[in-house]
């Protein structure tokens, strides 16, 4: 930007002087020619009163290679001529310095000589005798009078060059140095053109904006952690408040060997929870910290679904619920364990939160495009309004009721962080008592690239 103020100012200025320099000579040009025509007046007033009549002699002597002199008579004839031979000139009767000179005694006229072929300044005079002494100069003559002051007008061009070089440098320097010292930290602060204004007001729009979206995005996190923090202090503590109540309790010898029992199993079940609710912040964990550091392969959704069924058949024949496995294969290239963890995780809320007799069904499907898996059950459904919120971490739609089922509220969350590991979209589609339907979805291309990216990873 610096050069191209700087060749701009230069050429302006440099230009600038040079038209100058082009009038000042079209306007000196003509004011030669008059100054000319009134010093030639002069001199031929002078020869006049040198000659004796019309003396040709002594046009002779005065005549130089600069001033044509001639004599011409009242027809018009040519008597004398320096520069010519009489005899080959023609008549010079119609010559507008002639005419001029028989109505007003002197003439005048700047015409293209057909006989010099150069452009001629004139005057001629009416003599005592009737005939006529001309002047004649050729514009060559104006154009070695020009050429004399070339020199000058060079040195002045060379002059007006570099004080142009001088002025354009440092006004460029001087134009970009409010910009150079302009503080983008507090644009609004600084002394700027008026022009650049509306630079530095979207410039403070687009600093608050940023600033908002650091703060809001500080703020999320702030309030994610958080709120992750006080779910799973409250996760850990309510095992843990059991388990040292009833350890409590047994410590008292008056407690029978049925109620230790009771007891004892209760401490397992806790504390069973307890290594669930661990091993699924570990897993949460690890899809966090160690995105693309997996070994993708080729996994068939199908087989995968069949062994998370198989491994879930007891827990579903407990409440009569039937559990119906994928017919056809979908095969995509995956992480097996997390695809794992992902399909167990749904087709165990499905059976969870499953009516008594109720039925889940794993489906999947496969083209060109893209390969699916469904898992859909006939349970008691989610609200609308809480379907946005159902993958967030520890977040349960009912409360009450996920604790009595031994739930960690980070089932889903790991759902979700598998999907976006391999690329997928997750559908859910519900309602409240008619049951729920969640769709993986795996496009071939997406899971492509990040199969790529986790080998680079």
């Amino acid at each position: 930007m610096k050069r191209r103020i700087f060749y701009s100012s230069l050429l302006v200025t440099t230009l600038t002087a040079l038209i100058t320099i082009l009038l000042v000579l079209f306007i000196f040009f003509p004011f030669m020619e008059t100054e000319l025509l009134q010093e030639m007046q002069k001199e031929v007033d002078l020869i006049e009163e040198g000659m004796d009549g019309s003396d040709p002699a002594f046009l002779a002597k005065v005549a130089d290679k600069d001033r044509r002199l001639s004599l011409i008579d009242k027809e018009g004839n040519v008597l004398f001529d320096s520069d010519s031979d009489v005899e080959s000139l023609d008549n010079h009767a119609d010559r507008e310095e002639i005419l001029q000179a028989e109505k007003n005694v002197s003439g005048s006229s700047i015409r293209f000589s057909r006989t010099l072929t150069v452009r001629t300044i004139n005057y001629a005079k009416k003599l005592k005798d009737g005939n006529f002494l001309r002047m004649t100069i050729s514009q060559n003559y104006v154009i070695t009078l020009l050429a004399w002051l070339f020199p000058p007008i060079a040195i002045i061009i060379a002059v007006a060059v570099f004080l142009s070089v001088l002025i354009s440098a440092k006004v460029s320097n001087s134009i970009l140095k409010p910009l150079y010292e302009l503080d983008l930290e507090h644009p609004e602060e600084n002394e700027i053109y008026e022009e650049i204004r509306p630079l530095t007001e979207r410039i403070v729009d687009q600093n608050r904006r940023i600033k908002e979206k650091i703060y809001m995005e500080m703020d999320q996190k702030s309030k994610k952690r958080h709120e992750f923090t006080t779910n799973l202090t409250h996760e850990l503590k309510t095992p843990l408040t059991s388990i040292s109540g009833f350890a409590e309790l047994m410590m008292n010898e008056k407690v029978d060997e049925d109620t230790v029992k009771d007891f004892s199993r209760s401490i397992y079940d806790e504390a069973g929870r307890l290594i669930h609710l661990v091993g699924d912040i570990i897993k949460v964990g690890e899809l966090d910290e160690k995105r693309g550091s997996y070994d993708f392969r080729p996994v068939d959704l199908k087989a995968v679904a069949e062994d998370v069924c198989k491994r879930l058949e007891m827990t579903a024949s407990k409440r009569n619920i039937r559990v119906e496995t994928p017919k056809d294969p979908a095969k995509i290239n995956g992480v097996e364990n997390i695809l794992y963890e992902m399909i167990y995780n749904l087709c165990d809320n499905a059976i969870k939160y499953n009516k008594e007799g109720g039925m889940v069904r794993v489906s999947v499907f496969s083209d060109q495009q893209n390969a699916k898996i469904t898992v859909e059950d006939s349970g008691i459904g989610i609200p609308k309004e809480e379907q946005s919120r159902i993958f967030d971490r520890f977040y349960r739609v009912d409360k009450s009721h996920s604790r009595e089922l031994g739930g960690t509220g980070l089932g889903l969350s790991i759902v979700r962080q598998g999907a976006d590991l391999h690329g997928a979209e997750i559908q859910i589609d519900s309602s409240e008592g008619k049951g729920t339907a969640v769709t993986l979805i795996f496009s071939n291309s997406k899971n492509s690239d990040f199969e790529k990216a986790a080998e680079e990873g």
